[in-house]
């Protein structure tokens, strides 16, 4: 048996516990690891979830263009249809080209030339066709209630002869 005095004793429970405080504040003391430790995890963390977001998102635009690629081999071959059968009807061909110009020009954007040259005619054109609407709106106004006084006649002239 070890005999040590209660001095002794209590000098060696005291050095143990500084002991454990030194290494508790040392442990403490480590900020930086622990904020490097952190910020790594973090980081990990962070990276993972944009792969995880990128990799979803990767994945459905393929999807996508898998779809458009199909939609795009399907309009192929309608357009191909159609133009085989548009190879039998000339006249309906030609009408097709024209509208299919005029889309294409009224999605182009105007150039100075054009509307140096054409907006005057344009403006005149865009004035007589509101003449026109706005005379065919009164007249259709009149049209209208000419019918009802009309049918309200002969409805009374009915009921009176009943």
């Amino acid at each position: 048996m070890d005999y040590q005095r209660p001095e002794e004793r209590e000098i060696e429970e005291s050095r143990s516990r500084i002991a454990d405080d030194i290494r508790a504040v040392g442990d403490s003391a480590n900020i930086v690891q622990r904020a490097k430790d952190a910020v790594a995890d973090r980081v990990d963390r962070t990276r993972d979830a944009v792969q995880g977001t990128v990799s979803g998102a990767m994945n459905r635009a393929n999807d996508m263009m898998g779809g458009a690629n199909d939609m795009v081999q399907g309009a192929t071959g309608a357009v191909r249809d159609r133009v085989s059968d548009a190879a039998d009807n000339p006249v309906g061909m030609l009408i097709g080209g024209f509208a299919i110009g005029f889309l294409v020009g009224m999605l182009l954007p105007v150039t100075r030339f054009e509307r140096s040259t054409i907006g005057p005619m344009t403006e005149d054109l865009k004035d007589r066709v509101r003449e026109a609407g706005s005379e065919a709106a009164r007249r259709g106004k009149e049209v209208i209630r000419d019918s009802i006084d009309a049918a309200r006649e002969a409805a009374v002239s009915s009921l009176q002869e009943s």
